[in-house]
């Protein structure tokens, strides 16, 4: 499967600036960005990271591995969901995002990849 490519597709929505897939050790697997977005060999072991403590807390607090979440900045929103037990996406939108709207579009493209994966998986195996 090329997450590029459907990484590229999301980066063609206006408030989109990057959008990285990375396994939970912070190797990343694909990423784009947009020009003007400086990002560094450590950003994925931050989305690791990341990921790490919200299962964690999960955890603790007996609810089990995080699947979705949303880290509001105020130069912008992240959200972050598992793909797999060991893929994780991590989407960076505009501050002149719109919360309920990114929510939304962020969960129909999560939708969309996860039967992308799917059919890739079919085909594979």
């Amino acid at each position: 499967m090329e997450f590029r490519n459907l990484l590229k597709e999301l980066l063609q929505t206006e408030y989109i600036n990057a959008a990285f897939i990375v396994d939970r050790d912070g190797y990343p697997i694909a990423q784009q960005t947009r020009r003007d977005l400086n990002t560094d060999e450590t950003l994925a072991i931050q989305i690791g990271a990341v990921q790490g403590a919200i299962d964690c807390l999960g955890s603790q607090l007996n609810l089990g591995d995080g699947r979705q979440f949303m880290l509001e900045f105020t130069g912008g929103i992240v959200m972050f969901a598992s793909l797999t037990p060991e893929l994780l996406l991590a989407v960076i939108a505009a501050p002149s995002a719109t919360l309920g709207l990114f929510r939304t579009f962020f969960s129909n493209f999560l939708l969309r990849l996860s039967k992308e994966m799917n059919s890739y998986e079919k085909v594979e195996g």
